[in-house]
């Protein structure tokens, strides 16, 4: 909890000497911990106890400025987790179908397309907007992936779906969603599928990054005038 006890001390100090009139502040624990350790348990309950003690504090600042009934107080979440049971690298399909090349000891030759994983979801981007050929073959590839049922993501969204759908826009072709015990790894080789790895954060326990609609929902409480 370190971090955090660094972030929430300076806050607490600009409070104290400077009277913000707006202050965002972004603790990572729960996130942290999430990540390595899963959704639910003791440890992210623990984590929940280091929060009202350094929520504490900040109350006790702005009450100690005198501007406790001129302050809106806001407590949100960035997103929510869902825990997984493992990692699925599908540019490992777009190596197969030689819209990837690489050397023999694994090193990127070419990408004509190449899957960029975003926790729970993927974004698929084409380095040729112009490539149709591809735009197609990547398609296609991942399409037949989803029908299968086997490679760990239910869908494959364009960007006009994500658009109309979700309010995502970007420079991607296509993104891909989780079936949502399954995350998105990275490597275009070794095996397909791969079990979390408690030493790095992006491939741990649980993991954000997918359809909104998914999963624990985010919090948000406020009180103020």
């Amino acid at each position: 909890p370190y971090c955090d006890e660094f972030v929430f001390a300076c806050a607490r100090d600009m409070i104290l000497k400077y009277q913000p009139d707006v202050l965002f502040v972004h603790p990572a624990g729960i996130d942290g911990l999430r990540h390595q350790k899963g959704v639910f348990n003791e440890y992210v309950t623990e984590q929940l106890d280091y929060t009202y003690y350094w929520i504490e504090k900040i109350v006790r600042a702005i009450k100690e400025v005198g501007e406790w009934d001129n302050t809106d107080f806001i407590l949100a979440s960035d997103h929510g987790q869902m825990d997984i049971m493992r990692w699925c690298h599908p540019n490992i399909l777009l190596a197969n179908a030689g819209l990837i090349k690489l050397d023999k000891d694994n090193n990127t030759l070419e990408a004509r397309a190449y899957i960029k994983a975003v926790g729970g979801s993927a974004q698929v981007f084409i380095s040729d907007p112009n490539d149709k050929e591809a735009y197609n073959l990547a398609y296609k590839v991942l399409s037949d992936a989803v029908k299968s049922g086997l490679y760990g993501f239910e869908r494959i969204y364009t960007t006009k779906e994500c658009q109309d759908e979700e309010r995502l826009s970007g420079d991607f072709a296509f993104v891909l969603e989780s079936e949502s015990r399954t995350a998105f790894g990275w490597e275009p080789f070794g095996p397909y599928y791969t079990s979390y790895d408690l030493s790095d954060y992006r491939t741990g326990q649980a993991t954000h990054g997918y359809n909104p609609k998914k999963g624990p929902q985010p919090s948000m409480v406020m009180i103020g005038p």
